[in-house]
């Protein structure tokens, strides 16, 4: 095996071994080999014949496997309540004042759901992006950043929302609206239409790590085409960026939310 597809299968984690594929189990002491089943969707890993010298090859299934792996592989075994279409789950949370904000409060207005990390450059990427697009939306659109991470304390998040010129930044303390809506990555966008049902989930632009560039703007996209009386098409998409870490907020607490009930 060349050392390229040596990294490719290490960094994957499956190898090939006849009818059974094998993860690699790295271990501080040892490396391990586990057998179980391929997930389906999964990129296999096959070897090539005599021909191929023992090679590792990639076998990527096609567009919509491809995606709906992807989407296995970012998005934490969950069932979140948020579905395209259907009226998006209401929550409250409070923001680095304290101040408490309420998704049903912005009926009849878009809003627009960016999850969001402190050390993530693909956030601030993202947010680049958005700097430029808000005067365009102006008093149609609102945008919310949720910070979920547990381990970003909230001097940090501080920081990083001044010095990124974002707000209100909610503090997602016990990680219930990411669960809620099925967030796995920052940045993880969600757009609720006027009418408050969730008309877009997904990234907010194409970039992914063979495309470093973005060639498709899909919050703005489906911003504008809401804007416009039409469906954002695509209206979901895979998320790419920093993986949403889980755990509970250590740390004190910035405010009480208040009761939904």
């Amino acid at each position: 095996m060349d050392a390229r597809a040596t990294a490719v299968a290490h960094a994957r984690g499956w190898f090939a071994g006849g009818s059974t594929h094998r993860r690699v189990v790295h271990q501080p002491w040892r490396t391990g080999l586990v057998a179980l089943r391929r997930p389906p969707g999964l990129p296999a890993l096959q070897r090539r014949g005599a021909s191929g010298a023992g090679r590792v090859v990639v076998v990527r299934p096609g567009p919509a496997a491809e995606f709906a792996s992807r989407r296995r592989r970012l998005r934490p075994r969950m069932d979140p309540l948020a579905r395209i279409g259907r009226p998006a789950p209401d929550f409250a949370l409070p923001d680095l004042a304290g101040s408490p904000h309420r998704l049903e409060a912005m009926c009849g207005r878009i809003l627009v759901l960016v999850f969001w990390a402190a050390d993530c450059t693909h956030s601030e990427r993202a947010n680049r992006a958005l700097a430029v697009l808000r005067p365009g939306w102006g008093e149609r659109v609102e945008v919310w950043w949720v910070a979920s991470n547990p381990n970003e304390s909230l001097d940090r998040l501080r920081e990083a929302a001044h010095g990124e010129q974002i707000g209100p930044v909610l503090v997602d303390g016990d990680q219930a609206v990411a669960e809620l809506y099925g967030a796995a990555a920052t940045p993880h966008v969600f757009v609720i239409g006027a009418d408050g049902a969730l008309r877009y989930a997904g990234a907010p632009d194409d970039v992914a790590l063979r495309t470093p560039t973005p060639t498709r703007a899909y919050l703005a996209q489906a911003v504008e085409a809401l804007l416009a009386g039409r469906e954002p098409d695509p209206a979901e998409t895979p998320p790419f960026g920093c993986a949403l870490v889980r755990g509970r907020r250590a740390g004190p607490s910035v405010g009480e939310v208040p009761d939904l009930g």
